[in-house]
């Protein structure tokens, strides 16, 4: 590589390299890219000047921050509002959170506090200054170590272990289903026997299309919650189905897939629905 190091990422070359080299260029990291649960594939260091706007010179900021919060940050730092529409078309609102505050103030209390990564079954929950997370198949591997429902969970102090070194899952196993809980669906596979599962939306109305908060429950505890800003306002497809137990249509989720990839393997004696 040294040999090439000045043509290296130019036109004439296609920059890439054997996995050992890409962990030990993200030390102190252990994974790189396509491991969104590993601080390696994620986490970057970003430079801001604004010599107007930024009273503080040379300083560092802790405070967590994704990019999707950049966007939001530079239209609230020129004072302008967030689009509504765009050549005519709606836009959803912006997810991010404004990281003004956090340049005003290293000691400023951290405002965006949960963040999920997800690549190919790698999966990981940032809650709180707590890092859940679970690698389910290496970059190089042709097949995934676990199934989803078996992968193993890991659990790191992000605030006393910058790198991800001390997994204390074993330690902390309240701690570790908290932020399970807080992923979009709960990992943890169902024990054997008879559960309750219920999905209840609260839907906003005021006209067609509108949205609403989704919330999983099972056995009436809350597992996953999630607002749904759109709903579907009419018939789209003559053919798609309603079904119980497997998706015989467009899969709800495309990691799953549908027809025999998404059917459930357990018997279920009663589906109710109550509209209100």
């Amino acid at each position: 590589m040294l040999k090439r190091l000045d043509p290296w990422g130019g036109p004439e070359t296609y920059p890439h390299m054997a996995a050992g080299w890409a962990v030990a260029l993200n030390a102190p990291f252990g994974w790189m890219k396509q491991a969104p649960s590993d601080f390696g594939s994620t986490r970057n260091g970003m430079v801001v000047s604004w010599p107007k706007g930024i009273k503080a010179k040379n300083e560092m900021r802790t405070q967590f921050g994704h990019a999707i919060d950049v966007a939001p940050t530079v239209l609230q730092a020129i004072g302008l509002p967030e689009p509504k529409a765009v050549n005519g078309t709606p836009q959803i609102p912006m997810e991010g959170t404004r990281l003004l505050y956090s340049l005003d103030g290293a000691k400023a209390k951290e405002r965006h506090t949960t963040e999920y990564f997800e690549i190919a079954g790698n999966r990981a929950i940032c809650h709180d200054g707590w890092f859940a997370r679970t690698i389910h198949r290496a970059s190089w591997e042709a097949k995934p170590r676990h199934a989803l429902q078996d992968d193993v969970w890991e659990l790191y102090d992000v605030r006393s272990d910058f790198s991800l070194v001390n997994d204390v899952a074993t330690k902390n196993p309240k701690k570790l289903a908290e932020l399970q809980r807080h992923s979009i669906a709960s990992s943890q596979p169902l024990t054997p026997g008879k559960h309750t599962i219920r999905f209840d939306f609260a839907y906003d109305g005021g006209g067609p299309a509108t949205g609403g908060m989704g919330t999983l429950l099972v056995d009436g505890e809350k597992v996953a919650e999630g607002r749904i800003p759109v709903t579907q306002p009419g018939m789209f497809s003559a053919d798609e189905t309603a079904d119980v137990g497997v998706d015989l249509g467009t899969p709800v989720v495309e990691a799953i897939g549908a027809e025999a990839k998404s059917r459930f393997t357990g018997r279920i004696p009663k589906v109710a629905i109550d509209v209100k």
